[in-house]
Formats: structure tokens, sequence, C-alpha cells
């Protein structure tokens, strides 16, 4: 085989490889973002912190490397907001589906937890003025 054409296949199967290489890493990082949100359908309307939203379809995902600050978009994108979140240490079924949790304050519904797959549940910081008692609802 001549070395010009040998090269040439090496150089050649070499870009196929790390292109490959590359296109899993990439599907790779998908997949992990995508166990990072829930997606829900809020049949009320609620709060979080001083963002209200109107019911309907919801995506809830980090929004940073930091798992403090979450983001929460409707689906046609015309309401979004970020709000501060805190580890929520609780005892639970580890096969537990992700979930919202609403604390209803008044006649209002307060969005203060949010439950994932993977355990690493968060609390959503509630402004001063939200009483600390109530009642608890799930969305999912």
């Amino acid at each position: 085989m001549d070395k010009n054409v040998m090269k040439h296949t090496v150089v050649r199967l070499s870009s196929v490889v790390v292109g490959v290489m590359l296109l899993g890493l990439v599907v790779g990082v998908a997949d992990a973002r995508a166990d990072e949100e829930i997606i829900a359908k809020v049949p009320f309307a609620f709060t979080v912190g001083a963002a209200h939203f109107e019911p309907g379809n919801y995506v809830i995902r980090l929004a940073s490397e930091d798992p403090a600050l979450i983001e929460i978009v409707n689906s046609n994108r015309r309401a979004a907001a970020f709000a501060m979140t805190l580890p929520a240490a609780a005892a639970r079924d580890s096969a537990q589906q992700p979930e919202l949790v609403f604390t209803k304050v008044g006649s209002d519904h307060v969005l203060s937890r949010m439950v994932s797959a993977d355990g690493d549940d968060r609390e959503f910081v509630a402004p001063h003025h939200v009483a600390e008692q109530g009642s608890s609802g799930a969305a999912r």
C-alpha cells in the first residue's frame, strides 16, 4: 500500500473516531441536563418569590452550575423567573418521582419545594412576608 494512501486512511479513520467520541460526549451532556429539570402542568396560579405565574405548563431547571439558582419558564416562554433555593433534607423514598410542592397561603399557592429523582431536593427561599404555616400540595 502506498504511504500517502495509508496516511490518508489513518487520518480519515482518526477523524471518524474523534467525531464519534465527541458525539457521545454531547449526547451524555444532554441526557444529564434532562435529568435536572422537571416538566409540570400546574392547574392553578402560583408565586415563586415575587414572580406570579398563571396556570399552565412549566419547566423548572437548574439555571447554572450552582444548584441554588433555579429557572422557572412556562412552555410558551411568556413568563419566566429565577429563584434561589436551599438544600432540602428529608428522608424519603429514593424511587420518588420528580414533583413540585406548593404551600397554600390564604388563597395563594406558593412554590415551596422541588423534589428531584436523584434525591437532590431543593426548597425555594420564601419572601419574608409569606406566612410560615400552610397546607401543602404537589403537581407532577
